[in-house]
């Protein structure tokens, strides 16, 4: 067997189940287009996860990622989490998806979405990030 085909299985083995958390930015865009081709390459099972607040939900944000996947002849997992603002978080959703499957790798984009941008950039993705124990990719 080749060192080549070695490290495929390795990767293959070791990036079994991708989350994506998609909230429809271009960030969150180019992460699933990453994990739709790790799933390509690897046989890679793919969950997507938009979460939102039970006010702001937007049902067409997961139909896009389901429209992607499609196009690109991947099955995906795709899962819409709806919480109450005064009770939780984008975040604190995420953290509860994450610890309560068994995720090789997580797929999050940053971008600013609070009144000062640059200070809080990636603040959701930082969130997670320090509260979970799995590995990340971060899309910029």
């Amino acid at each position: 067997m080749s060192s080549y085909v070695d490290r495929a299985f390795s990767l293959s083995y070791a990036l079994r189940r991708i989350l994506v958390a998609f909230d429809g930015s271009a960030s969150s865009e180019r992460g699933l287009k990453i994990a739709l081709e790790l799933s390509r390459m690897l046989g890679s099972e793919v969950h997507v996860i938009y979460a939102c607040s039970n006010n702001s939900c937007n049902e067409n944000i997961i139909k896009k990622a389901e429209i992607l996947a499609k196009e690109r002849g991947v099955e995906i997992i795709s899962k819409v989490t709806k919480f109450n603002p005064e009770e939780s978080s984008v975040s604190n959703e995420l953290i509860k998806e994450i610890n309560s499957k068994n995720y090789d790798l997580v797929i999050m984009g940053t971008r600013g979405k609070t009144i000062s941008a640059e200070i809080s950039k990636g603040s959701t993705a930082a969130g997670v990030f320090v509260n979970t124990d799995v590995s990340y990719l971060f899309i910029k």
